[in-house]
């Protein structure tokens, strides 16, 4: 039986079949996943030590800190350096450079394996480049002053602190070297200084033993 009712085109003026969703797209969840991108890439931007104390402001940051794919890497895989970090407050090189120097394996001045990480301007070194290469000697306040004016050394980002410990003098002997408890500044040599023939090797090896940091 055929029905003989007929759909009549009525415009009652309401909304309901007016294609809002085409005419009006909205763009909430897009607009939240870009701020979230842009806080990410901000993040990756700032140092280890300025990451940390963004993340302590409140719940909302430190789950945009805990997002960022690069941090959580390395919280997952390697929370020890990032501890280094924060105890020296090396803060000359942010997230994403320590990010891709640890996706490296070479030293950064020879073709060895860099094992050792020198974390005042985040580079990879080998043994002997850290032990016998004149830039892995970092100076004290005291020694660059003698090198280079004071301005010069207000300059320089590439700094940290030394931890307090037992610094030997090159392993000689029976010296035990010197128990320091006061925190040192430390300042990269190659951003101190240009020239680094000018300058001789530090008789102070700054290579902890057992220390006690109080």
């Amino acid at each position: 039986m055929a029905s003989t009712y007929g759909k009549q085109n009525i415009r009652d003026n309401t909304l309901h079949n007016a294609q809002l969703e085409t005419r009006c797209p909205l763009d909430n969840m897009q607009t939240a996943e870009r701020s979230i991108l842009a806080s990410q890439s901000f993040c990756c931007n700032l140092d280890i030590p300025s990451l940390t104390d963004l993340r302590r402001v409140n719940r909302r940051a430190m789950d945009i800190v805990d997002s960022v794919p690069q941090y959580a890497a390395l919280i997952k895989h390697c929370p020890n350096i990032v501890r280094a970090i924060l105890s020296i407050k090396a803060d000359a090189f942010d997230c994403n450079v320590l990010y891709k120097t640890l996706s490296t394996f070479s030293c950064s001045t020879c073709e060895c394996f860099g094992d050792h990480l020198y974390l005042i301007d985040c580079r990879r070194v080998c043994y002997h480049c850290f032990t016998e290469r004149l830039e892995s000697f970092p100076l004290t306040v005291g020694r660059a002053s003698k090198l280079v004016t004071h301005d010069m050394i207000q300059r320089s980002k590439a700094t940290s602190s030394r931890l307090p410990g037992e610094y030997c003098t090159a392993w000689v002997g029976r010296d035990r070297g010197n128990s320091v408890r006061q925190r040192l500044q430390l300042f990269d040599r190659r951003a101190v200084i240009r020239d680094l023939s000018s300058c001789g090797i530090p008789k102070i090896d700054n290579t902890t033993r057992n220390p006690s940091v109080s």
